[in-house]
């Protein structure tokens, strides 16, 4: 049976493609594997949304040498997906190989489902399962038995992050947790950080409609899939995010998030009413200081003392705070992007982290991140296959220099020292898997934090959870602390501040 793909159902289709032996679609000649891919439900956690710079996309292609002419046969009852036996099997750039002739492609762990219900199971015709977390497989349990009891108002919290996005749903009466789960951000087909979906969404003035419509409809389709009837009773979503992730998805123009003196359309709190439902959007500090880290502020408490606290984000953009009860200043950079590709063969940032700490450990790299003269040609082969090269260290080194820079200008310019620091807080994707004393040994966080840590999980989750499920009053004390946050924090350009350069070459040594 045959997957018809949704944006090109009207097009005449002469090849054919088959997906890990589950499906098959239909394409135009000359169409690349990266655009079937991606039309059809997979997303690739890769960085430079199909233009061939990141070199990551890779698959495995066979020729489909026979194909059944009866299309409404079940693929798999005989030869719908038949390979020549001796034929070669190639790996590939997706985004580099148009498709000439009938093929059969294997994604690697780079790619993900995404979750497209209308996929086909090649052998037995039956929907592919989308690919869900675990914690939406213990979810979808929980709604099982929560859906008997009729909820009336369902709140929604969404930490839209680069990569991932968290869902929460909460019942509001109760203000308990109705499910929870998670899925890809399908924008990252387009772009793996801020700053590329932000140059394509200048590329074309469609291109920013577009990417905000797709995570809408994508939430949507998750939302309908794990509440089934009670989707209905949903009465409000509150939206956290990064500056340029809540731009997307409310249309706002990106231009002065692309450049100096990076000026964003908005930064303040906004609640309006869309199809009934109320979506509320918090307020963030600056361009690339969003709503994600002030809400995680907020629920966490910090800077009510005269000591100050630290709160580092580690997601896909890693954005530090360091805040008192008198001042606070923030700043950005980006990280994840950089740490999922410093090892080849990881697909996680904190993978790559701990290989290349274990190297350190090992004395295969030296303090100035120099690998060990047996592999400085080939590189440093590991478990699975991950591979260490010269390049993938320095690219690393940039990206961790980036952060411990950062921590140390804000230290300088707030006039004090790591010792100084009451609490260091560690919250994103990245930060909650990563192991922490990996961070040390990579000379990412100061020797001084070692005792002052607390992972946080994922705070802009818990920020918009405890805004969602909020009163009247208890949002107005919510609203005024945010306010109250932002108006004693300066944010900071990093690449402004005097000494930066000097102290980020510092940072790059392990």
């Amino acid at each position: 049976m045959f997957y018809q793909r949704r944006d090109t159902d009207q097009l005449k289709r002469n090849r054919k493609v088959s997906i890990n032996d589950k499906f098959i679609v239909e394409c135009m000649e000359g169409e690349s594997i990266y655009q079937v891919l991606t039309d059809s439900g997979f997303t690739f956690l890769g960085h430079c949304g199909g233009k061939g710079i990141c070199g990551k996309c890779f698959v495995r292609v066979k020729p489909l040498c026979g194909a059944s002419q009866k299309t409404d046969r079940i693929a798999g009852e005989e030869d719908v997906i038949n390979r020549a036996p001796d034929s070669k099997e190639e790996t590939v750039l997706a985004c580099q190989y148009d498709i000439q002739k009938d093929i059969a492609v294997y994604t690697g762990n780079l790619w993900q489902d995404i979750g497209n219900n209308k996929m086909t199971d090649a052998h037995n015709g039956t929907p592919v399962e989308s690919r869900i977390t675990d914690i939406g497989k213990k979810a979808d349990r929980q709604t099982d038995n929560r859906m008997a009891e009729n909820i009336k108002n369902i709140g929604v919290a969404v930490d839209l992050g680069s990569t991932t996005i968290v869902v929460s749903c909460m019942d509001l009466e109760k203000k308990e947790e109705i499910t929870a789960f998670s899925f890809t951000n399908p924008q990252y087909a387009y772009g793996a950080d801020v700053i590329s979906r932000i140059r394509f969404c200048m590329e074309d003035e469609q291109n920013l409609l577009m990417l905000g419509q797709i995570v809408e409809t994508a939430l949507k389709e998750q939302l309908i899939e794990k509440l089934g009837t009670e989707y209905s009773h949903i009465a409000k979503i509150v939206y956290s995010g990064n500056t340029t992730m809540l731009h997307i998805l409310r249309g706002f123009s990106v231009e002065g998030l692309s450049r100096s003196p990076f000026m964003p359309v908005s930064t303040d709190y906004e609640a309006v009413e869309k199809n009934a439902v109320k979506m509320i959007y918090p307020p963030g500090f600056s361009a690339f200081v969003g709503a994600d880290i002030l809400t995680g502020a907020e629920v966490l408490e910090i800077g009510k003392q005269k000591a100050y606290d630290l709160l580092v984000d580690l997601g896909t953009n890693g954005e530090i705070l360091l805040l008192n009860k008198d001042s606070g200043v923030a700043s950005a950079t980006a990280c994840g992007p950089v740490f999922d590709s410093a090892v080849k063969g990881a697909v996680y940032g904190s993978e790559s982290i701990k290989a290349i700490a274990n190297c350190i450990k090992r004395r295969l790299v030296d303090k100035t991140g120099k690998i060990a003269g047996p592999y400085f040609e080939k590189g440093i082969t590991i478990d699975k296959g991950f591979v260490i090269s010269q390049e993938n260290i320095r690219n690393f080194q940039l990206a961790k220099g980036a952060i411990y820079a950062g921590i140390q200008c804000l230290l300088r310019k707030a006039g004090i020292t790591a010792d100084d620091i009451a609490n260091v807080y560690i919250s994103g994707g990245l930060g909650f898997h990563m192991d922490i004393w990996d961070a040390f040994t990579v000379k990412m966080l100061p020797e001084a934090f070692r005792n002052k840590i607390t992972i946080s999980g994922n705070t802009s989750l818990e920020g918009a959870k405890k805004l969602v499920t909020a009163d009247k009053w208890e949002s107005a004390a919510i609203l005024s602390e945010y306010e109250a946050i932002k108006r004693r924090t300066k944010s900071l350009e990093l690449a402004n501040l005097e000494g930066f350069q000097e102290i980020y070459m510092q940072s790059m040594d392990f």
